[in-house]
């Protein structure tokens, strides 16, 4: 059964599994500078050995649902790390993915491949957090890792997680610094709250089996008291050379790799579809990528789709199990390039081996308030308006929007677009597929020197129903183009102090960026818009929210990335 239908009818296929005694426990592995990390195994009860699938947290190294049972029955291990400075693990935690807590995992996978009971062969999986320590293992091109599964990694931290377009991401930031927090003071309550997970968990689930008394676990906890607070080190993260973690500042390694690679990411979950797209597009490596249309790794979602979110995890984990049992039990297999892409409106999957799929069709903003495919003439004022918010529940920034409890829920935004500049063109006479990157760009003039421009294309449908499809930001003082790194396909922003230029009050400057990217049918009969604010309140942090704003019409515009007729899906 495809993908395609499992979203559609999600767990109506399952891995052929089967139930298996499991063999549980857990272990300090010794670091080369003398760090324990904690790691726990369960492998099944069976003679001879297996391979071993890796996964390491920041979030405690517990089991997630149907995790243990799926690997042991596929006849494989689990061996989930505390990485360095969480959890149960000694030392200091680097605020994410540094080359020291990536190490860490090969230095485990030293370990493992050691033991009696494991045939050699490692793979990696994880969601979140945990995808990046996937794909990073990767970049350490350890001979024993032979396949990873991220799902929905932060392929570039800075600009798809937590400063998109130089603009901080207060609401998941704030969020996300107060449950690390949290847990590293050993409560779990913050991400019962945010995530679902450990309710009924305690700390001393985190001892090792040699921990008969807590002090060694008392003694992880004591050291990551200093661990730094991870919302005022991202706020000073302001520029790129702040922050070098994620799979793109190693890409190079990653390339070199011989691990094979499936990458899963969604349209609507902060920036991982477009690093999906940039990790496909700037690498030659025959690896799968699938970006679907869900939340962070949990809940199919389409502003098409009014039912209540499926999940869509529990399949995942099957595919996971799969591809990583027929890479670490059997002969190798022979890897084959591809993008698989859902596509929103038909709500379908679609395969290629090149990308992009479109050619850009440039429509123009007009004084009459029109999107047409002439250019405007003359300008339209805009006063800032601090109010303007996508709210908690419509954007794709805020991650914790992924379970049943906090699902993601795309509201009309006919109200909201009110304090908005808006731009709408004629009804469509037969539907339109836009697949790739949506690309604004506007000639502005401000009265203050810094500001932040949102964009967001939107179809308002016949009844008046406004449905948000994309959205894109930029800091106005982070204007400055760059040169783009291999498979960047649209306006690189270099995000760099020493490019930050303010703007001159009063002076038109040109401003333009990519929103993130989108593969959508949208139905005959609607029609697009594109709405511009001086302020996402609640979601991003703001600047020069008392600005106003000239927007000289000839020389602005937005490319869609339109299939050709005949070919909408």
């Amino acid at each position: 059964m495809s993908i395609s239908d499992k979203c559609r009818n999600p767990r109506v296929a399952r891995v052929d599994t089967v139930a298996a005694m499991v063999i549980t426990s857990s272990h300090y592995v010794l670091m080369r500078d003398t760090t324990r990390i904690a790691v726990t195994v369960h492998r099944p009860d069976r003679t001879g050995p297996v391979p071993v699938v890796v996964r390491a947290t920041r979030y405690w190294r517990l089991p997630r649902p149907g995790e243990v049972e799926g690997f042991t029955g596929a006849g494989l291990a689990l061996a989930v790390v505390d990485v360095r400075g969480t959890g149960a693990s000694y030392g200091t935690w680097a605020v994410g993915w540094s080359r020291r807590e990536i190490a860490d995992i090969a230095e485990v996978v030293d370990w493992l491949v050691a033991q009696p009971w494991c045939t050699g062969a490692v793979g990696a999986w994880g969601k979140s957090y945990d995808a990046n320590t996937a794909l990073l293992l990767a970049a350490e091109c350890h001979p024993a890792v032979r396949a990873v599964v991220p799902l929905f990694p932060d392929y570039d931290p800075f600009t798809q997680i937590h400063h998109p377009g130089g603009v901080l991401a207060t609401a998941m930031i704030s969020d996300w610094s107060r449950m690390v927090a949290a847990l590293d003071r050993g409560d779990p309550s913050v991400i019962t709250e945010l995530a679902g997970l450990y309710a009924d968990i305690d700390v001393t689930a985190l001892r090792v089996d040699e921990d008969t008394d807590g002090a060694l676990l008392t003694g992880a906890i004591a050291d990551h008291a200093g661990n730094p607070n991870l919302l005022e080190t991202l706020t000073a993260q302001a520029y790129r050379e702040d922050s070098d973690s994620g799979p793109r500042a190693r890409r190079g390694e990653i390339e070199r790799s011989d691990t094979a690679i499936w990458l899963w990411a969604s349209w609507y979950d902060a920036g991982t579809g477009a690093g999906a797209v940039e990790h496909f597009r700037g690498t030659a490596r025959p690896d799968r990528v699938t970006i679907l249309s869900s939340t962070h790794g949990n809940l199919h979602v389409s502003p098409y789709v009014d039912e209540e979110p499926r999940p869509v995890l529990p399949d995942m984990l099957d595919e996971t199990v799969r591809y990583l049992r027929e890479r670490l039990t059997g002969d190798p297999v022979e890897p084959k390039r591809t993008l698989e892409y859902w596509t929103i409106g038909t709500e379908t999957l679609h395969r290629t081996s090149t990308w992009p799929v479109t050619t850009p069709l440039r429509v123009y903003p007009n004084q009459d308030g029109s999107l047409t495919g002439e250019p405007g003439t003359g300008t339209v004022t805009y006063k800032v308006d601090p109010t303007t918010t996508t709210g908690p529940t419509n954007n794709p920034w805020y991650q914790f929007n992924g379970s049943a409890d906090r699902p993601m829920v795309f509201t009309d935004r006919a109200t909201e677009d009110t304090k908005l500049l808006c731009h709408t063109g004629k009804p469509l006479s037969v539907p339109l597929e836009l697949t790739g990157e949506v690309v604004v760009g506007l000639t502005l003039e401000s009265t203050r020197p810094d500001g932040v421009v949102f964009a967001y294309l939107e179809t308002v449908a016949p009844d008046g129903r406004v449905r948000c499809l994309t959205e894109g930001c930029l800091r106005l003082s982070h204007r400055q183009r760059g040169e783009a790194p291999s498979g960047v396909l649209e306006l690189y922003h270099s995000h760099r102090a020493e490019d930050a230029r303010p703007m001159t009050p009063g002076s038109p400057e040109t401003v333009s960026f990519a929103l993130l990217p989108i593969s959508v049918v949208i139905p005959a009969g609607e029609r697009l818009r594109l709405a511009v604010a001086g302020a996402d309140h609640g979601t991003f942090a703001s600047a020069g929210t008392d600005a106003e704003w000239t927007i000289h019409l000839g020389t602005s515009w937005l490319d869609l990335p339109q299939c050709c007729p005949g070919q909408v899906r």
